[in-house]
């Protein structure tokens, strides 16, 4: 089997406004991972940025000298490439998730470059993501749980509900977005030696929804239904789906 390309790298021009100390992005390499899978990582360099919060990263794609670059927008992580500081990077690039194939040509070439934006114009990612909060304190005599919709970056998020009451009192969902993902593989579960493999196949969600950060927890498991918890911010156990949804006859019931 041939090995994928490794895709050049190129030092580009910052577009847009030029800064004082000249800032530029390096290509330190771009290789696909080993063993061969959808998963691109991206090294790079960024110097001479002032002001990370108005620059961001904008990396492109040409699969061959005739294609017309492509602008990417599926990344693991984007919090470095939202906001170009200076250091030395590693992005992972999602390729399967915008582009057809399993193994990249030998003459791709990929190109990054420095954009500068204040508002954000031009951006090709979202930085910003949609969460729900549901204050759950009123407990099971509430009649209804208050909730709020905030947006706010990823990192954002992390540093506001990674403490005890959001993982209590309170409830945080993010939105996910409708898209099409693949499922199933050829091979026996490994987890239940009585199942048989699933035919791998597509599944699109053709709307969004939202759904927990976390587990649901014992204390908000509490506060819901009144079922008394003994470890509050851990993962509730031993809950069927009967237990939410109901049992008749041993048929689920529509919610």
């Amino acid at each position: 089997m041939k090995k994928p390309a490794l895709i050049a790298w190129l030092v580009s021009a910052f577009a847009g406004s030029l800064l004082a100390d000249a800032p530029q992005i390096v290509l330190d390499g771009v290789r696909q991972r080993y063993p061969w899978n959808n998963d691109v990582d991206i090294d790079y360099t960024v110097s001479g940025v002032e002001e990370p919060a108005n620059v961001f990263v904008r990396f492109r794609l040409k699969e061959n000298a005739e294609a017309e670059p492509v602008t990417l927008t599926e990344f693991g992580d984007i919090s470095t490439l939202a906001e170009a500081s200076n250091g030395t990077y590693r992005v992972v690039w999602r390729a399967d998730r915008e582009r057809s194939g399993h193994f990249f040509s030998t003459n791709a070439v990929m190109t990054a470059e420095l954009v500068y934006s204040p508002n954000m114009e031009g951006m090709p990612y979202n930085v910003f993501k949609d969460y729900i909060v549901v204050d759950l304190s009123g407990g099971v005599s509430a009649e209804t749980f208050p909730v709020s919709h905030v947006t706010m970056t990823v990192d954002a998020a992390t540093n506001t509900f990674n403490t005890a009451e959001y993982k209590t009192n309170k409830l945080v969902l993010r939105r996910v977005g409708a898209c099409t993902f693949p499922m199933g593989e050829e091979t026996q579960p490994y987890y239940d030696t009585t199942l048989a493999p699933e035919t791998p196949h597509e599944v699109t969600l053709t709307k969004d929804f939202f759904i927990g950060i976390y587990e649901v927890t014992q204390k908000q498991y509490e506060l819901v239904t009144g079922v008394a918890a003994s470890y509050g911010d851990r993962p509730v156990v031993n809950v069927s789906c009967y237990n939410m949804r109901g049992d008749a006859g041993g048929v689920l019931e529509k919610p």
